[in-house]
């Protein structure tokens, strides 16, 4: 399974949506030896984010999922991923929506509690940091021509 999960790449996700590409984003910042790969295929669905050496799933559940149905369902998909050793945690998407970086951290902490993650301890998420100039146009953001460069000296 983690050589077809590989195919993925990790530079474009596979259709995903745009929480899970969030979250994903903050959660690529960890180590590189706990690399995540979106939309692994297993069982014949599909688990949003997987880390392949902690066999560790996350699960991003939007209000589809609060119905009773839909509850049972994440029960039994819960139960089937344990059964191939692979251990899942849900979060809701709206916190992921409200607050990605404290998702992404709440995550690592219960990560780090594993002797095989224990390098998570320390980690902590960086937010973006916000532009601190935009190009007004874009030639901006073109490099300088020779002419121009002679001009300003």
């Amino acid at each position: 399974m983690w050589f077809a999960a590989r195919g993925h790449g990790s530079q474009h996700p596979p259709a995903t949506n745009s929480t899970e590409r969030r979250l994903w984003f903050f959660l690529r910042q960890m180590p590189p030896t706990f690399p995540w790969i979106p939309q692994v295929p297993i069982g014949g669905r599909r688990m949003d984010l997987y880390c392949p050496p902690l066999k560790i799933c996350v699960e991003i559940d939007g209000s589809s999922h609060d119905t009773a149905r839909a509850k049972a369902d994440d029960r039994n998909r819960d139960e089937e991923l344990k059964q191939m050793g692979i251990t899942t945690h849900r979060v809701a998407a709206r916190d992921v929506d409200a607050d990605s970086v404290a998702v992404a951290n709440r995550l690592a902490r219960a990560f780090a509690r594993r002797k095989d993650a224990e390098a998570l301890r320390t980690w902590t998420c960086r937010p973006l940091a916000p532009a601190t100039r935009l190009p007004t146009s874009l030639a901006d953001l073109a490099p300088p021509t020779p002419s121009a460069r002679t001009r300003r000296s």
